[in-house]
């Protein structure tokens, strides 16, 4: 199994389907759950594990996938309410050495679910048209907004893969 894409690398459909657009609703519901019956009931030992060396411990996992869903919800928002704003990166490693990953993980399993919850309010009441709208990465260049959900939908699976290997090492 490869440990740098678990589940893959990243794959996003040249366009949107109803099916598809569905099934990544039905993802995100679930993803709440999976990572809070991970993560959540894991002693320090275990949160301080590895899926290989270097990587992120499963804590800073779940703190990272908490952040960047965040980052994906507010790069969608503004996609929604601007015209092909450009959005701000986030330092991701830089984020993962700042104090608040040292807070329990529900922290960050409170935070994913409440910001999770909020992305599919709006995502439910959103016709595909609207997901043509675009925002501008600096890196990536211009692309739809419901690219972000393809992205977003994988990074948290990715991640939760990762930390089901580092729960495998011994």
């Amino acid at each position: 199994m490869d440990t740098q894409y678990p589940v893959g690398p990243l794959s996003i459909p040249d366009s949107i389907s109803h099916e598809r657009f569905e099934q990544y609703l039905q993802l995100m519901r679930d993803f709440p759950k999976e990572l809070h019956d991970l993560v959540c009931p894991l002693t320090e030992q275990d949160l301080h594990r590895q899926y290989r060396e270097g990587s992120f411990t499963v804590r800073q996992l779940a703190f990272h996938i908490a952040d960047a869903h965040d980052q994906g919800f507010n790069r969608f928002r503004f996609g929604l309410t601007l015209d092909a704003p450009t959005i701000q990166p986030f330092p991701q490693e830089l984020w993962a050495g700042l104090q608040d990953y040292n807070l329990p993980v529900e922290i960050a399993v409170n935070h994913f679910t409440a910001v999770n919850e909020r992305w599919l309010h709006i995502l439910k009441h959103l016709a595909i048209p609207e997901m043509e709208r675009e925002f501008i990465h600096p890196d990536e260049g211009r692309q739809a907004i419901w690219k972000l959900v393809s992205k977003h939908e994988w990074h948290v699976r990715h991640h939760i893969a990762h930390i089901r290997l580092a729960l495998k090492q011994s």
